[in-house]
């Protein structure tokens, strides 16, 4: 962080009129946010005070030169993650402070068993285990408001088996019973087990969820 403190310590008179002029404006603090995402930078925020914040022109490049060091350093993060970057600066305590925050996201796993009773679905049961498929397993996937149910399934021996539309819409059935939702945001991820000697089919998901953690890279008083 060489180039801020050396930006801070060419900028006190800058940090001071920021300062006055947010403590005049009724404003506490300003925030400007930028997002990394796969390593690269994807775009800022607009300032932001108690409510989105126009500086005037000098106090603006003087701001927006500081976000923009803080883009060119080299943060030990995560960068497979998505971060929000907050450079922020509070009048109270006359303090700046750079955080990271970190989007992540986890996986809860869940499962349902459902015992079919449908005789369209039971007869083709009584076809797969007559082939001798006792089990046959269907991937699914969702996320950002789509997912689909493969189209085919496999035993264990990897045999590709397809899956006739009836038995389709029934997988499609029980996962939006079960976990209504699971194509929507992050997403989720899981397998259908058809247990055709039990007539029975096993869901298994991964349901994922955004969380973040929130760290401090730097915070400085700043003394003018």
């Amino acid at each position: 962080m060489e180039k801020i403190e050396q930006f801070i310590n060419d900028n006190l008179q800058n940090f001071k009129l920021l300062h006055f002029y947010l403590k005049s404006e009724g404003h506490h603090l300003i925030t400007q946010d930028f997002y990394i995402q796969s390593g690269s930078i994807d775009y800022y925020y607009q300032p932001f005070g108690n409510t989105p914040l126009k500086l005037p022109k000098r106090l603006e490049e003087f701001y927006d030169k500081l976000v923009t060091l803080v883009t060119e350093e080299d943060f030990d993060i995560d960068y497979d993650n998505y971060h929000t970057i907050e450079v922020r600066y509070t009048v109270k305590n006359n303090t700046l402070t750079i955080k990271d925050i970190e989007h992540i996201t986890v996986t809860r796993d869940s499962s349902s068993v459902t015992d079919v009773e449908s005789p369209e679905i039971l007869d083709i049961f009584k076809l797969w285990f007559d082939k001798g498929f006792s089990l046959v397993k269907v991937d699914f996937n969702g996320g950002g408001d789509s997912g689909y149910i493969d189209s085919e399934g496999y035993n264990d021996s990897e045999r590709r088996i397809e899956i006739p539309a009836a038995l389709d819409d029934f997988l499609y059935e029980i996962l939006g019973r079960n976990f209504g939702g699971w194509e929507i945001n992050e997403g989720s991820q899981g397998t259908f087990d058809i247990h055709t000697d039990d007539n029975e089919i096993i869901l298994y998901i991964g349901v994922n969820e955004e969380d973040t953690e929130t760290s401090t890279i730097y915070t400085k008083q700043i003394n003018f």
